[in-house]
């Protein structure tokens, strides 16, 4: 993984609870913006839920350029999924993610965001560097 990952922020009604609360969480998670829904699951698996959007959806790459200053561009992504984590999670399970999915969404407790991470390949970086209107 080289570094470069593309982001988005989702705002939600509420920050989430406990793996015990599902319910409430669902309820949560059922007032997002469209294109966007996901459903949680907790417990001790892989992820605690899953993140989809139902139309192409524009996220942000941040870098430095070659005299140090932050530039931003603009990357679009088709219709997809991403493993949700809710609350504490370690990082090495956050960078599994990226490295297996490419893609992760991220609701911290005491949020009211959503972080949504995708890993651009080198190939991807190219692209949203020249301006390419989308990466696939």
């Amino acid at each position: 993984m080289h570094g470069h990952i593309a982001h988005a922020v989702i705002e939600v009604a509420e920050s989430p609870g406990a793996d015990a609360d599902a319910r409430r969480n669902n309820s949560i998670l059922a007032t997002l913006p469209k294109p966007f829904r996901a459903v949680f699951f907790g417990g001790d698996g892989d992820d605690d839920g899953e993140f989809c959007w139902d139309a192409e959806i524009e996220l942000t790459m941040t870098r430095l350029d070659g005299l140090g200053n932050q530039v931003a561009s603009r990357v679009k992504i088709d219709p997809g999924r991403a493993p949700l984590e809710v609350g504490y999670t370690m990082p090495g399970r956050t960078l599994g993610h990226l490295r297996t999915e490419g893609f992760l969404a991220r609701w911290p407790y005491s949020w009211r965001r959503i972080g949504l991470f995708f890993q651009l390949s080198r190939a991807d970086d190219s692209a949203a560097s020249t301006g390419s209107s989308s990466l696939f």
